[in-house]
């Protein structure tokens, strides 16, 4: 990033995305470093939807590249005088990715989201069906509560000992509007939602709060999932039964 920082204080904004191309060095910013500041968000201020941005890569680049061959070759001016060069975009814009495009593609870019969040349009549902969130869950210990989240992450394990020895479990993570707090889905349970759970999609577990380092914790309990679309969202329930350890206290 510091050969575009470089670029933008020698010679002020960037005024578009082919004037970018054009002023900043291409080998340390191709084409999989572009698409990451488009779908980032970097380069709204220049009035174009990101899908054009995107889809207007090629364009920029060529005029770069072009550019760059004929300075190369000495024919940029004639008798020595610099040439002037026409930077603005020469591709069509288009319309916007949707809301859950565009802040997907944040997430996968940056780690988190910065126009909305995935659950904001089910503020509803969560009030109806939740009765807990990430930021409170941990004071619920030993107890049986609801979070209406986004199932974050998942990750399927083998289970090596025990009366389930041989069956698959799961541990992930539930992110909301206020945080995030690890879940794990045992066998039983997996074994029937397994597959239609996905990473991305938002979920209504119903389970048991547990703290880690505390044993004969109680047995998680029967509870539900839930898949909100445009459909009402009771058609969407599952059976589901799952332990949210607490997480641990800093020191």
């Amino acid at each position: 990033m510091k050969s575009v920082l470089d670029a933008r204080a020698a010679d002020s904004r960037f005024a578009s995305l082919t004037d970018f191309c054009c002023r900043v060095n291409m080998r340390l910013n191709n084409r999989k470093v572009l698409e990451a500041l488009i779908r980032s968000g970097s380069f709204d201020s220049l009035g174009k939807s990101r899908a054009a941005l995107t889809a207007g890569v090629d364009s920029a680049m060529d005029v770069a590249t072009a550019e760059r061959k004929s300075s190369d070759s000495g024919q940029g001016g004639l008798f020595g005088e610099e040439a002037s060069h026409d930077h603005a975009d020469r591709f069509p814009d288009l319309p916007e990715w949707s809301p859950d495009e565009r802040i997907r593609y944040e997430k996968e870019t940056l780690g988190f989201y910065i126009t909305g969040h995935p659950l904001a349009r089910f503020e509803e549902e969560i009030g109806l069906f939740g009765d807990v969130t990430a930021e409170n869950a941990a004071a619920k210990v030993d107890q049986n509560v609801k979070i209406v989240a986004l199932l974050a992450s998942l990750k399927k394990t083998q289970i090596k000992k025990g009366q389930n020895e041989g069956k698959m479990m799961a541990k992930g993570i539930l992110e909301d509007l206020t945080g995030s707090v690890p879940v794990t889905i045992f066998a039983a349970l997996l074994e029937r939602v397994g597959p239609w759970l996905a990473e991305g999609r938002p979920v209504l577990v119903s389970g048991v709060v547990r703290s880690s380092s505390a044993p004969g914790a109680p047995s998680p309990r029967k509870g539900e999932a839930l898949f909100p679309s445009r459909s009402s969202p009771a058609r969407f329930r599952r059976s589901m039964e799952c332990v949210r350890p607490r997480p641990p206290r800093s020191a």
